[in-house]
């Protein structure tokens, strides 16, 4: 099925990452069902120029609400991660429990990076450093506390797809990759609103579902043709999700290494 007008892709304003977007951005071949879930078919592709229109958002950012946004974290604060997980790891050797606030003093200084480069993080937002097996073909980006699984929403499934609501519907903000290997992320590039405008599209009769999960599941069961796309990104690369929500999960691709990612999630506290 032809990709339809959605969430698009930028480098984020003053960050210096390489954004050649044929070779960062790959196009799925639909669908299937597993285990329960919902999982990219394996074949994947480069973009072809009409795809790329509608993925890449084009200079100058008129709206980076709305533009999936792409950013590097500096080489000190990487450094930093490795050092925390170092400590971390002694600690818990010798069966203590201190490496809970040196990880609460990174995460607030890679905030301020991303505010004094004009990508803020939400006040009181969450942060969570999750490492995975990098042989699952899916790992986690997502807010229902399951650590495996298939394709879901970046909204948390209770919460109504409405994500313009007040209060802001609990999402995933943005994710980093703080391993040394590139990772990847695979979405669907269609924000909630479209989503359920191509359910009721294809099924007219059948009522809305009212929660994200719901959707989410509802467009994964009934558009196994849609295209999932795959978002590389390098060591130390992150990307900051556009609002409105969207189906998502981590990619590793066949890593050597665990995968380790650090989600930033609002309206969770």
């Amino acid at each position: 099925m032809t990709l339809l007008p959605g969430c698009r892709f930028a480098v984020a304003p003053h960050f210096h990452l390489p954004g050649d977007w044929s070779s960062r951005l790959l196009i799925g071949a639909g669908i299937a069902e597993a285990d329960g879930g919902f999982i990219p078919r394996s074949s994947w592709r480069p973009p072809t120029a009409a795809e790329l229109s509608v993925l890449v958002e084009p200079p100058p950012l008129a709206n980076l609400e709305d533009v999936g946004c792409l950013f590097l974290l500096p080489q000190h604060l990487r450094a930093e991660w490795w050092q925390w997980l170092e400590r971390t790891h002694e600690s818990n050797k010798a069966g203590a429990q201190s490496a809970q606030a040196p990880f609460s003093n990174l995460a607030q200084r890679i905030g301020e990076f991303l505010a004094f480069k004009q990508l803020a993080v939400p006040d009181g937002a969450r942060w969570d450093a999750v490492i995975s097996d990098p042989m699952q073909l899916l790992t986690p980006w997502c807010l229902d506390g399951r650590r495996f699984g298939g394709l879901r929403c970046s909204v948390a499934p209770w919460a109504s797809w409405a994500v313009t609501a007040e209060p802001p519907c609990p999402c995933l903000w943005g994710g980093i990759n703080l391993g040394e290997e590139p990772t990847s992320l695979v979405v669907i590039n269609l924000p909630l609103a479209k989503l359920a405008a191509e359910c009721r599209r294809r099924f007219p009769e059948r009522p809305t579902p009212a929660t994200a999960g719901e959707l989410a599941e509802r467009f994964l069961s009934d558009c196994p043709d849609y295209a999932p796309v795959r978002l590389l990104l390098g060591a130390g690369e992150g990307v900051r999700l556009p609002r409105g929500g969207m189906i998502l999960a981590g990619y590793p691709g066949g890593k050597a290494e665990p995968e380790m990612v650090l989600l930033i999630s609002r309206g969770t506290n």
